[in-house]
């Protein structure tokens, strides 16, 4: 459990680091959403902070454009076999 003086220092470095990306200093976002995930994993904030950060140092790649899902490939229709119709053998009678 987080105590609440973790809390306050996460959202002073929150703060800063949204004062850092608001004047596009993408070094100090990185070091800051760093700091606060080493306290938290978890936040959201900071990771959406340290990726915009990433892409804008070019450490990342930009984030993938949405795709359209796949068109599912058609089954080859089913051949419906051919059945010859049985050759009935009869025995020959005896002579």
């Amino acid at each position: 459990m987080t105590t609440e003086r973790i809390k306050r220092r996460i959202e002073r470095l929150l703060d800063l680091v949204e004062e850092a990306a608001d004047a596009e200093d993408w070094e100090t976002v990185q070091r800051l959403s760093l700091q606060v995930l080493d306290m938290d994993e978890g936040n959201v904030d900071a990771q959406t902070f340290s990726r915009m950060a990433e892409r804008s140092l070019g450490v990342a790649p930009p984030p993938a454009a949405p795709t359209a899902p796949a068109t599912p490939t058609p089954e080859p229709a089913m051949e419906t076999p051919t059945q010859e119709a049985p050759t009935l053998v009869l025995p020959t009678p005896p002579s």
